[in-house]
């Protein structure tokens, strides 16, 4: 509230200007409570929370993000997210950068490296924020799913297997192919067995198995 006041004495005059700023106070207060309470929530948080800006720069990391990658979180301001990242995604890290820039927002999953090599696997939500400058940075929530991944893999795995030998069937190539770095050199090698199914048939399928083993440990 504003309101001015003309005074006039003997050959003067004065424009007297009262503010009145105990709203403004209370607004500054209430924002500044707002800002505390966020900031702990967020320290509090079970869930990973971070942030980073269009280059993937770090800029807040909470405790959980910290030490599920084996790190104090002041070891993590400035540092690049790329950096936790295998080589194999890593690649793929300028694209999402580029994409949430330009939709605004990314979700999916994410497998980033720990400080003594192993690896997690983050289900995260993230979205393009605004700054009062007209700044720009991603505001992130992950969840750990890394032991459902694991989980989830072993069951693919065992799909993937034959039963009766314990090799893996070509079904499993197109899942070896896509865990393997980008620059790694291998080969699969098929055997064809002569008459295995006959054999099986008129013996027994312990036999079947029996060479089965063989052949796998040859």
């Amino acid at each position: 509230v504003a309101c001015c006041v003309l005074l006039v004495g003997v050959g003067a005059a004065w424009l007297v200007t009262v503010i009145a700023v105990g709203t403004r106070m209370y607004l500054g207060r209430d924002l500044e409570n707002s800002e505390r309470f966020a900031a702990d929530l967020i320290e509090l948080s079970l869930g990973i929370v971070f942030t980073h800006d269009l280059n993937g720069d770090l800029r807040t990391v909470n405790p959980a993000f910290a030490q599920a990658l084996g790190y104090a979180a002041e070891e993590l301001a400035g540092r690049n997210l790329g950096e936790f990242l295998p080589p194999g995604p890593r690649g793929a890290f300028g694209g999402y950068l580029s994409s949430i820039d330009q939709d605004g927002v990314s979700d999916g999953v994410i497998r980033l490296r720990t400080r003594d090599g192993g690896e997690r696997v983050w289900e995260y939500r993230n979205r393009l924020r605004l700054g009062s400058d007209g700044g720009k940075s991603i505001l992130c929530c992950a969840i750990d799913i890394s032991e459902r991944s694991r989980n989830e893999r072993r069951l693919l795995e065992t799909r993937n297997k034959d039963p009766l030998t314990g090799c893996y069937t070509r079904q499993h190539l197109q899942v070896f192919e896509e865990a393997a770095e980008p620059s790694a050199c291998w080969a699969a090698i098929v055997i064809d067995i002569d008459h295995f199914q006959r054999n099986t048939d008129s013996l027994d399928h312990r036999a079947g198995g029996d060479v089965g083993h063989a052949s796998q440990q040859h």
